[in-house]
């Protein structure tokens, strides 16, 4: 198995962990600390911080929410999803 399958695994276990079931213990782990998450609507994007707590927001109004990760790509440290 090559590194950037092993990151993706990460990457989508601390995603589902997260957004699936509201436990962002793994998604806060694997960003760094300028993590910055840019929106089409957010061009000056959220910090982690911010977008953790958009996590948990988002899991109050929704808590039966479930995700589908589409796509993970992956370029030197940096990686981007699309679900």
């Amino acid at each position: 198995m090559s590194d950037n399958d092993t990151r993706r695994e990460q990457i989508v276990r601390a995603w589902e962990d997260a957004w699936d079931r509201g436990e962002t213990a793994g998604m806060e782990a694997l960003l760094s600390p300028d993590y910055r998450r840019i929106t089409a609507t957010n061009q000056d994007g959220e910090n982690r911080e911010q977008f953790l707590a958009v996590i948990q927001t988002t899991r109050e109004a929704f808590p039966d929410l479930t995700t589908v990760v589409d796509e993970i790509v992956i370029e030197g440290d940096h990686a981007a999803i699309r679900w």
